[in-house]
């Protein structure tokens, strides 16, 4: 699968943050060599706590009805 990014995606915003880190690519090879290495180097751990997460803020949209989740954020 090839994700395509946006053709001017350096000229609109050279300065890309990363998971905290401050990129400044000077191409479209340097941007992706970043985010390859950055997801390389996701844990398996923080994947786990991300997806937990998501089941926690999606379960509780569902008892709001869709509503505000704003307690849940903090």
């Amino acid at each position: 699968m090839t994700t395509v990014l946006p053709h001017n995606l350096l000229q609109t915003n050279p300065c890309i943050r990363f998971s905290g880190l401050l990129c400044r690519p000077e191409n479209v090879a340097q941007l992706r060599a970043h985010i390859v290495k950055l997801c390389l180097a996701l844990s398996e751990d923080l994947c786990r706590k991300v997806v937990t997460n998501a089941r926690v803020r999606l379960q509780e949209v569902v008892r709001q009805n869709g509503g505000h989740i704003e307690h849940v954020l903090h």
